[in-house]
């Protein structure tokens, strides 16, 4: 039985965990006499100048708890519903440490502060691997034959060799001659990240503006805002020629500090506090817009970018993130 399961068979007041000799412990409650919790009880420690973390964990056992808090200073858990908790430390946890055993135990763990849902809010995400799975880019490169080439230069970029302006104009540089064709059957097999669809309408039933900013293309982009009733989408705009691509792009590159910028006027235009602000994304051109929201989340991002964002998650399903929203203010 997991963890969720057995503290939310306890009141409420009592759905706390504490750091004891062995492990966690339930604060003294008659509630582990009359659970028979094979658990010893503890001396809480209040909340006071903590750091406050998030969680969520399906599943969860006791055990796997213990091996996600094993020698850290933390003082408090309280189970908030569901499967997700929250986690005060003494002090903020290694980084590279509490995300590696958040992926060893399965555990989307992440610090404060959380914007809340009862409040006006925006979302402000990356297309490519954040809202949808895959890289559109690559698929044309695929169907029109040149693959290979395309993904050399995305290793240049990788490796520093290239910015991302310069990694765009010369992949797109080797899609020359690929009819719209391609593009359409790219469009008709966009596949939605697991749980995105959930998150926006969430959000949006919340009051919250969505908008999609992406360093991707607007053939695409276009389709993910109608499908999504997003309020903005932003993208690269292709030039299409006799109904081929003419291996331009047209207009001003949307790379790092595009997003950025996009994120501070939306953000700004709304009258929102940076609070208020969830961005989400993947890769190192979504590290600006990260930082400048109040809590920007790398999704499934790459190492560099997990490490720099100050909130990560582990699972491939947006639920996770949706999940540590939820009654943010309980």
């Amino acid at each position: 039985m997991s963890l969720a399961l057995i503290v939310q068979a306890l009141p409420v007041a009592q759905r706390v965990l504490v750091p004891g000799e062995k492990g966690p412990a339930l604060q003294p409650s008659n509630a582990l006499e009359r659970n028979a919790w094979p658990l010893e009880e503890g001396r809480r420690v209040y909340r006071d100048n903590k750091v406050h973390f998030r969680g969520f964990a399906p599943g969860l056992t006791l055990g796997g708890l213990y091996g996600l808090l094993d020698g850290l200073a933390w003082s408090e858990l309280k189970w908030r519903q569901g499967d997700s908790f929250d986690l005060w430390f003494e002090t903020a946890p290694d980084k590279a440490l509490y995300l590696q055993r958040a992926e060893a135990f399965k555990v989307e763990l992440m610090p404060g502060p959380f914007p809340s849902l009862a409040e006006p809010g925006l979302l402000i995400m990356d297309m490519d691997s954040t809202a949808i799975e895959g890289e559109c880019i690559d698929d044309i490169a695929e169907l029109s034959g040149c693959g290979q080439a395309v993904s050399e230069v995305t290793a240049r970029a990788m490796r520093g060799e290239l910015d991302f302006s310069q990694s765009l104009k010369e992949r797109v540089a080797k899609l020359t001659g690929t009819p719209t064709e391609v593009l359409e059957k790219v469009a008709e097999n966009i596949a939605y990240t697991p749980g995105i669809e959930s998150l926006v309408k969430r959000l949006q039933d919340a009051g919250w503006q969505t908008a999609l900013v992406s360093g991707g293309f607007t053939f695409f982009a276009h389709r993910v805002q109608e499908h999504l009733a997003l309020d903005w989408a932003e993208a690269n705009v292709l030039e299409i020629v006799d109904g081929k691509l003419s291996g331009q792009v047209l207009g001003q590159i949307v790379d790092g500090q595009f997003k950025k910028d996009m994120l501070i006027r939306l953000r700004n235009q709304a009258g929102l506090p940076a609070s208020q602000v969830l961005a989400l994304g993947d890769g190192a051109n979504d590290l600006l817009m990260l930082a400048e929201a109040g809590l920007g989340i790398a999704y499934h991002g790459k190492p560099k970018v997990r490490l720099a964002a100050r909130g990560a998650v582990i699972s491939t399903d947006m639920s996770a993130v949706q999940a540590l929203l939820e009654n943010a203010d309980a």
